[in-house]
């Protein structure tokens, strides 16, 4: 007699706020919106998932944005041991959500180190992802100190930065009170025009960022001695990479080593902008990632 699998179906994505168990930890998720699913990738350094929740708001017209808060962070719970909050375990927690909520393969949209955690997921799942979209990546292993140091050695002379630039030489603080301050001092730095844009990111803030994410990730990370750009020709999604002229903490040499090294890649770079392009150039930034996006479903 023939036996009839069981065929799950996708859990169906009301907007609210949800918590999942996954990998051994409870994993916090915010749903935005309503149409295809979109899941927000957000950096495993402590900041959480708000601030793309907020920031990416125009996006939740078109797509149910699915904002997890990685493992240490926001509404998700700390793992007991700081060895296990990788990048790579951050990774396994995004693919256990997307199965969980069965929505394989499914579209990413990822900032900063939210970037390196989407392309280990790329990479070692790629059934669970369909496109991507990799806003001013992170590329984990990869030395992009060189455009950093240029960029530093031109604010030190330049009003906008100069204030900010004495923060990035002093240790990073371990309260989470001192740790946001510090952050909110370098703030400056992320964009062109910080005069005008430092007040609408903080915005999208909310609370405290952990102090203690940081440090492990950055302790996990350096534990594993992963090299993102080893694994890059295991990708075959549609990738779009979005990169600010004027980033400084995730260079344009980061974005140009990842379409060098990505199968099927397009690079749009923000000539007015810095880490944040959605902040500083939105018009075009919304309009290129919804078409990016939007073509793949009309396909």
């Amino acid at each position: 007699m023939a036996i009839t699998p069981t065929v799950r179906k996708r859990v169906t994505l009301n907007p609210g706020q949800y918590i999942a168990n996954i990998n051994g930890v409870e994993l916090g998720y915010t749903v935005i919106g309503n149409g295809p699913p979109l899941i927000v990738v957000a950096p495993g350094w402590g900041i959480g998932s708000t601030y793309l929740q907020r920031g990416l708001l125009p996006l939740a017209a078109h797509f149910s944005m699915i904002s997890a808060d990685p493992r240490g962070s926001g509404r998700s719970s700390r793992p007991l041991d700081n060895r296990a909050m990788s990048s790579a375990l951050m990774a396994k927690d995004i693919n256990g959500l997307i199965q969980h909520l069965m929505l394989a393969p499914v579209n990413l949209i990822a900032h900063s180190n939210g970037g390196a955690i989407a392309t280990a997921l790329a990479a070692n799942h790629p059934d669970s992802c369909n496109r991507l979209v990799l806003v001013d990546s992170q590329l984990v292993g990869f030395d992009a100190s060189e455009g950093t140091g240029k960029f530093l050695a031109c604010a030190r002379d330049d009003p906008r930065y100069r204030d900010a630039v004495r923060y990035t030489e002093l240790a990073l603080p371990r309260t989470d009170e001192a740790f946001t301050r510090h952050l909110k001092n370098l703030l400056p730095l992320y964009f062109h025009d910080p005069l005008q844009m430092v007040l609408r990111f903080l915005q999208t803030m909310d609370g405290l960022v952990s102090a203690n994410a940081f440090h492990a990730q950055a302790a996990a990370d350096r534990m594993v001695a992963v090299n993102q750009t080893e694994v890059l020709e295991r990708i075959g999604a549609d990738t779009l990479l979005l990169v600010g002229r004027h980033d400084w903490i995730c260079p344009l040499q980061v974005s140009e080593r990842l379409y060098s090294g990505l199968a099927s890649s397009t690079l749009e770079i923000f000539e007015s902008s810095g880490h944040f392009p959605w902040i500083e150039q939105p018009q075009p930034f919304f309009r290129i990632v919804k078409r990016f996006l939007k073509s793949c479903l009309s396909g």
